[in-house]
């Protein structure tokens, strides 16, 4: 476009030129012509002037025209690469984050890459610089005043790790408990609700429709297991376990001493400790400490040769079985 408009303006301002120097010619050639001839002549010289200076004028802001366009276009073309340049960097940053975030998901450390000035630096010390002159050796006298000390690292001394809680029957939360409701759960199950002295009553499933009549289930006073983990039972959450003498075909529900109320604790003499918040089952501390609780002669439930007891009130004991596993 800027190179037509140059060409059209400099031909027009030739041909006007031209136009000019013919008729310049032709006037020196009819100078014999009459006045009236050499008048005409004069108007056409400043009509030929004229459209010069027009020329002239138009071609003035044609160039101005020109150079707006050309101001116009750089502008809309930095504006252009200007948006293309922070689109570029957007990218790059998403890039990096998706990086760094990827590194963090294979547990590997995001490194920063290194600026001008870090690579000037790396530069610089990686430039041999020259050698020194040798130093005057020192006096030997003086050898022993220059010498530093190091410091002896003291060894570091191992954490004492604390002492793992002994696995026996104070590891067990077992409490006293009331069933006030029970009701058939599939063919061998009960759905108890039990009062252990919380603030709502436990639900737990015990298989005992073969041994116990639901009538006898109802009001029971029994001795609960509190801090296993809850687990699903024919597909309804279970929150304890209702612990039982068994002899052969023969299950038992222990009973807790007269006077004992939901909420108290059971406990064996020689075994104080505070019960786990509840047992952990791959480690088996049920599974453990079950192989020493059973029955004794007078019906009594023990762990090992100690009774299990409400204090002050009495043991816990078998209706009818002895010597036999609790469970």
């Amino acid at each position: 476009l800027l190179l037509l408009l140059f060409t059209r303006r400099q031909r027009y301002i030739e041909f006007l030129h031209k136009r000019t120097r013919h008729a310049a010619v032709a006037n020196t050639n009819t100078t014999h012509q009459t006045p009236n001839t050499d008048t005409n002549m004069e108007g056409r010289l400043a009509a030929l002037a004229a459209q010069a200076l027009k020329a002239e004028g138009i071609a003035s802001s044609l160039t101005a025209r020109v150079r707006q366009l050309l101001a116009l276009a750089e502008q809309k073309e930095v504006q252009r690469l200007r948006t293309e340049n922070e689109a570029l960097q957007a990218q790059v940053d998403q890039a990096k984050a998706a990086l760094r975030r990827a590194q963090a998901a294979n547990g590997k450390a995001s490194v920063p890459l290194p600026g001008q000035a870090a690579v000037a630096a790396a530069t610089a010390a990686t430039t041999p610089a020259p050698a020194a002159a040798p130093a005057p050796a020192a006096p030997a006298a003086d050898k022993p005043k220059q010498a530093k000390k190091k410091k002896e690292k003291q060894p570091k001394q191992a954490k004492a790790a604390a002492p793992a809680a002994p696995i026996d029957v104070s590891r067990l939360n077992i409490r006293v408990g009331l069933i006030t409701k029970a009701e058939p759960h599939g063919e061998k199950l009960y759905l108890e609700s039990i009062d252990t002295g919380e603030e709502e009553p436990r639900q737990i499933l015990s298989g005992l429709q073969e041994h116990v009549s639901l009538e006898d289930m109802q009001n029971r006073p029994v001795v609960v297991l509190l801090n296993l983990k809850p687990r699903k039972l024919a597909g309804i959450m279970s929150q304890g376990m209702v612990l039982c003498a068994s002899g052969g075909d023969k299950v038992e529900i222990l009973a807790p001493p007269e006077g004992a109320v939901p909420g108290d604790r059971v406990t064996a003499a020689g075994f104080e400790g505070e019960p786990d918040a509840q047992l952990n089952p791959k480690k088996k501390i049920f599974e453990q400490v079950a192989e020493f609780l059973h029955t004794n002669e007078n019906r009594e439930a023990c762990y090992k040769d100690a009774v299990l007891q409400v204090d002050g009130k009495g043991a816990c004991t078998a209706p009818t079985l002895t010597n036999t596993p609790v469970k």
